[in-house]
């Protein structure tokens, strides 16, 4: 409920939402326990993998929009493991004046296989995107592919990109 809630700040969190979180609270569940599962046990490899999303960073500032990038290297330079790059997409969100993000990976087993996830926080929909990447998702975060290179899947990302008004 805390991740798919972003810890409670999506729109989509009502009121039946806290009725439930008051319901576990009242049967004793461990909230400060289940907050350090989830975001206080990082990995050495996930903190160097993050450190290099953030180094690959980019800005569409026309379109308030950012984008990052692992390759296969990035992988395996930092000892890699799957989920590693889970959530690395979200930090794209948390600068001032973005309202869009994505991440491309170099899949690490297949030639040629970018994947991707995208973000947004506007009315801007992260699912309208997916179609040009073969994925599925729902309005503000969606998943998908593309066979080729990164640079490609970056330039067809932006190009794409152009195609919507928000």
């Amino acid at each position: 409920m805390m991740t798919d809630t972003g810890s409670f700040q999506y729109n989509g969190v009502n009121g039946d939402t806290h009725k439930i979180l008051s319901f576990l609270l009242d049967k004793g569940i461990k909230q400060s326990e289940i907050y350090n599962n989830i975001y206080n046990s990082n990995t050495l490899s996930k903190l160097k993998i993050l450190g290099c999303a953030i180094n690959n960073l980019s800005l569409i500032h026309n379109k308030n929009a950012s984008y990052s990038f692992l390759t296969k290297e990035d992988l395996n330079k930092n000892d890699y493991k799957k989920g590693d790059s889970e959530g690395i997409v979200n930090y794209g969100l948390t600068m001032k004046n973005i309202d869009f993000t994505a991440i491309f990976i170099e899949d690490e087993n297949e030639a040629d296989l970018i994947k991707i996830s995208f973000r947004s926080k506007i009315i801007f929909l992260a699912i309208n995107l997916q179609k040009y990447f073969f994925g599925g998702g729902h309005k503000n975060a969606a998943g998908g592919k593309y066979e080729g290179n990164i640079e490609n899947a970056i330039l067809k990302f932006k190009s794409s990109l152009n195609e919507f008004k928000y």
